[in-house]
């Protein structure tokens, strides 16, 4: 099983920047089980979702997302 580091990373920015996943969930109004979802990998997050989290917390998402060193 390849391990997805964009979502590793994805979830340790938001620890980094105290962001829970109620948060995020209320900035994407979702449901928090989906951002665990994402977290874990087993859901991708929507290009959309993507711009919402940059425009509104500041989410560099090419760091995150596209660049799969892992930093």
């Amino acid at each position: 099983m390849e391990t997805n580091i964009s979502a590793i990373k994805f979830k340790l920015w938001c620890k980094n920047n105290k962001y829970s996943a109620q948060k995020i969930a209320d900035v994407l109004q979702k449901q928090r089980t989906t951002i665990y979802s994402y977290w874990s990998g087993k859901n991708p997050v929507s290009d959309e979702d993507k711009k919402k989290l940059e425009s509104e917390l500041g989410l560099p998402i090419y760091e995150i997302f596209y660049d799969k060193e892992l930093k």
